[in-house]
């Protein structure tokens, strides 16, 4: 795990757990701040030290130590320091599928949205923590895995049903959002990818709302910037991770990874242990 500078005053840490598609992130912030983004996965944390304050769904948050931060896949949000002391936190990012899967042994099998954004529980942030420091430790899988159960059955008691099946469009839309993943490296427009379902415009919009919580173009850049990061993970130069994930150039995909990870790139490949390549004599 190697540690990175985004300021003189703020610090990024990162680990990825492969095998349940988890990555952990420990983060010190002073003077970043995150631009409004969405994540592809769940993205659940709690504030070590500080405080932070950040907006989503409508409404501005503000943490202590040891609340814990609950966000559904595709909730944009944004987030900065509170003080001029700063912020230690950890956040998890868990991928739907992995989720579900551990989940469907507590209980009937659903797509969950938390209700919460912000709650004071200190099981969870335990249970968040002791996932975390086995990430960190990196040399018991058998540990980790326990530890990930033990987070999903404390995950539980703030989930409840994401989205409504009965909406209007869902069909089309869950087909669209299908569609967006696999040609994400396409250069899509809203008018041929409502043209392709038979929808208007302005309903394919409202419809990806009410479903997503955000536009469709909100919706594509989360994916997008998730394939890079998963590409860049797995050795893919920046450059490749950028084309592959459908973003117009290198720069183009620094500039919103930044604003989403606080790290470039770069240095989040270095963080994921991918070598540098040799230099050129």
């Amino acid at each position: 795990m190697v540690l990175q500078q985004a300021t003189a005053d703020d610090w990024f840490r990162t680990r990825r757990d492969d095998t349940r598609g988890a990555e952990a992130l420990q983060a010190g912030l002073s003077r970043h701040a995150y631009g409004r983004h969405a994540h592809a996965t769940y993205a659940v944390g709690f504030t070590e030290r500080g405080s932070q304050s950040f907006w989503c769904r409508g409404a501005r948050h503000r943490t202590q130590p040891g609340s814990v931060i609950l966000f559904s896949p595709f909730d944009l949000h944004d987030g900065h320091a509170t003080t001029d002391a700063g912020v230690v936190y950890r956040m998890l990012y868990l991928a739907p599928e992995q989720l579900s899967a551990a989940l469907a042994e507590l209980g009937p099998r659903h797509e969950i949205g938390f209700r919460d954004v912000v709650a004071e529980d200190p099981p969870l942030a335990a249970a968040l923590f002791a996932y975390a420091r086995e990430l960190d430790a990196g040399d018991d899988p058998f540990a980790a895995g326990e530890r990930y159960l033990g987070l999903a059955a404390a995950l539980m008691r703030h989930a409840g049903r994401r989205g409504r099946a009965e909406d209007a469009g869902h069909g089309a839309i869950a087909r669209l959002a299908a569609r967006m993943r696999e040609e994400m490296a396409e250069r899509l427009t809203i008018e041929a990818l409502a043209e392709g379902e038979g929808l208007g415009r302005f309903q394919l919009i409202r419809a990806f709302r009410r479903r997503f919580g955000l536009p469709p173009s909100e919706y594509l850049r989360a994916i997008r910037l998730e394939a890079a990061k998963g590409a860049l993970a797995r050795g893919v130069p920046p450059a490749e991770a950028a084309a592959g994930a459908g973003f117009t150039d290198q720069a183009h995909l620094t500039r919103l990874f930044k604003r989403a990870y606080g790290l470039t790139p770069a240095a989040y490949a270095r963080q994921a242990g991918v070598p540098r390549p040799p230099r050129r004599t």
